[in-house]
């Protein structure tokens, strides 16, 4: 383990905006974030609609606060009840200032996807 401090726990709130999504989830694809979700771990849930869905979009969180290496981030998806296409995975890769989430499959309009994740620095 190396001398540098980590951050498994708090962190600055995460809100909807902090999230980028790609125009594979349709063109007025929505994400709300779950209460108490932070840069360290938390959920969303993106609503495909709209027109040109398309393979493997993503949702890019920037973290508030820049992860002093780059973090593990661990992910799932399907806790929310009503979630859809729960045989689509997700896929993770993570800087130092975000997480780009990949949805690995295509989303279908008026469909849900939830992502809960943790984020540990060591």
């Amino acid at each position: 383990m190396s001398g540098r401090p980590h951050r498994t726990q708090g962190g600055p709130e995460v809100l909807a905006a902090d999230i980028a999504l790609s125009a594979g989830f349709g063109t007025t694809a929505t994400v709300a974030v779950e209460d108490g979700a932070s840069d360290v771990g938390g959920r969303f849930t993106v609503t495909s609609a709209g027109t040109g869905q398309g393979a493997n979009p993503t949702a890019t969180l920037t973290f508030k606060k820049a992860f002093d290496g780059v973090p593990t981030i661990v992910c799932s998806r399907g806790n929310e009840t009503g979630d859809d296409q729960l045989s689509i995975p997700v896929i993770v890769k993570a800087s130092k200032t975000m997480a780009i989430f990949t949805l690995v499959g295509t989303p279908v309009a008026a469909e849900t996807y939830s992502v809960s994740f943790v984020a540990l620095d060591y």
